[in-house]
């Protein structure tokens, strides 16, 4: 009976562990999120009013939901190189879509991400 308990109270203990690992994310990394949404947004030519409202409407939807801490980092990531790609567009002055060689990168999403990688053929 105790071997039963044992094998019980660890699995319990193994399955507290992993799911603290992937915990609700933090103020901070919400916040950043806020700050390369809004990057974007400004870089994207999008008026002040209208950002505005956008980074409202994000704020809130980010404080309703319960975003866990690595679906927060995949965001960071996506939205930071939305900027950037924004950013060399705006820079280099053209104005055409982002190429396939920076679209064609699919891996940071798998090692980011436990989710299914969705292919379109």
């Amino acid at each position: 009976m105790s071997h039963a308990a044992a094998i019980v109270f660890y699995e319990l203990h193994v399955a507290a562990s992993a799911s603290s690992m992937d915990g609700l994310a933090s103020e901070p990394l919400k916040k950043t999120i806020l700050g390369f949404l809004s990057d974007s947004a400004l870089r994207s030519g999008i008026e002040e009013h209208d950002r505005a409202l956008l980074t409202r409407a994000f704020r809130n939807v980010l404080g309703r939901s319960a975003i866990r801490q690595r679906e927060g980092s995949l965001l960071v990531e996506v939205l930071r190189r939305i900027s950037e790609a924004l950013t060399r567009t705006k820079d280099s002055g053209d104005l055409s879509a982002v190429t396939e060689t920076e679209t064609g990168t699919r891996g940071w999403a798998e090692v980011t991400s436990g989710l299914p990688q969705r292919h379109d053929s």
